[in-house]
């Protein structure tokens, strides 16, 4: 990957849903997006501690990656909305 091709993003995701039309998720995400190769890496906060992390399947919510603790990140784009 050529770095200089790259994008660092704040913001929310939005998703569409057939009853509702577009939804925005409630929580902010950061990403690094690389336009070359249409790639896109999610942030992890600095401080999470990587060694507590899981993959979760929630009930209508989707699959996550959490710490268990503050750390939350939908990563089933396709998933349930709230």
């Amino acid at each position: 990957m050529r770095t200089e091709h790259a994008i660092r993003l704040k913001g929310y995701v939005w998703v569409f849903d057939q009853m509702k039309g577009f939804v925005r998720k409630p929580d902010k995400r950061e990403r690094v997006i690389y336009l070359s190769d249409r790639s896109n890496i999610n942030i992890i906060p600095a401080e999470v501690n990587l060694d507590e992390i899981k993959y979760v399947n929630v009930p209508k919510k989707g699959l996550l990656v959490t710490d268990g603790k503050k750390f939350s990140l939908e990563i089933s784009e396709f998933g349930a909305t709230r």
